[in-house]
């Protein structure tokens, strides 16, 4: 008999278990609604704003409608969605943002649920707003020019200027961004220099945060002319003691240079003495040329009297 009521209990608890697992799957595995949390995680931060803290998630509930698995699953590990910053909230006054604005994106991403509906209420967003300042970059550079290579104009910087964001803090002693005076080897026609801006900045922020330099050279050579001085229009009562310079400068290897490429002209004061030296200026329309000079770099002018 005591066996007998042992298997007679044990059939019960079966049975019991059995009832409850059947009620479960009538239950659950129809779809009906109900409310689980969304927790919402923002991309695309603007450089003016820094989260209050590490973690940038907020989270909102919503109605949902899906099968009650689904929804036990829900309830148990929250839903992920990831939203823009700059499309979703609102930074009129307070940062902040409406869950029902992005009724149909958050909907689209709700895999396995239907969403129903969401708070109309604004939910704080916490970011401050750093402080902003546009700074130009330093263009002075360091060249190692290798095998008589010289540049063949100025170097061409992607950006100008940059806008760094942080505290006050650490803004207060940028005034202009100096990139490291290393040395850029120029040994070709073409060389591009990539610059990693970020590492001038520990604790602000930088956009855009990469500079790419571009320096074109040729190899150069020196050339020495000889230049008339006939046409150099001074006083009439006045005579130049020299008739001719020499003119040195630097030219891309290929280049040919002629006389006739090459200007000489004096500044003359506007009171003259007996005799008076001056330096001659150089230009040329020639604008790879580098370099040019007089030899002598001073000529005299003197009174005929």
């Amino acid at each position: 008999m005591i066996k007998a009521s042992k298997n007679n209990y044990g059939v019960l608890l079966i049975f019991i278990l059995g009832s409850a697992i059947v009620w479960f799957i009538l239950k659950y595995g129809s779809t009906y609604q109900d409310t689980v949390d969304i927790e919402i995680n923002w991309d695309n931060l603007p450089i003016e704003y820094e989260f209050e803290n590490q973690n940038n998630t907020i989270t909102v509930p919503a109605v949902v409608r899906g099968s009650g698995y689904s929804i036990i699953y829900r309830k148990l590990f929250n839903y992920q969605v990831n939203l823009d910053f700059k499309e979703w909230v609102r930074t009129d006054s307070n940062p902040h943002f409406i869950p029902n604005d992005a009724f149909i994106a958050i909907n689209q991403m709700t895999d396995g649920l239907s969403l129903v509906s969401l708070s109309n209420k604004p939910v704080t967003v916490d970011v401050y707003r750093k402080l902003s300042k546009k700074v130009p970059i330093d263009k002075n550079l360091i060249i190692d020019f290798k095998d008589a290579y010289r540049l063949v104009e100025e170097p061409i910087f992607s950006i100008d200027s940059v806008l760094i964001s942080g505290a006050e803090g650490e803004l207060a002693g940028f005034k202009d961004l100096v990139l490291d005076k290393e040395s850029i080897t120029l040994d070709r026609d073409t060389t591009t220099v990539q610059v990693d801006l970020n590492k001038y900045f520990k604790a602000a922020k930088v956009a855009p945060n990469e500079l790419t330099i571009t320096f074109i050279a040729q190899p150069y050579t020196e050339f020495t002319t000889t230049k008339s001085l006939k046409d150099i229009s001074i006083p009439n009562n006045f005579y130049l003691t020299v008739d001719s310079l020499q003119v040195k400068g630097n030219k891309p290897l290929n280049t040919v240079v002629n006389r006739k490429d090459l200007s000489i002209t004096l500044e003359l004061p506007k009171i003259l003495s007996d005799s008076l030296m001056l330096i001659p200026s150089v230009s040329s329309n020639i604008k790879e040329l580098q370099g040019l000079r007089t030899i002598p770099n001073t000529v005299m002018i003197v009174s005929k009297k």
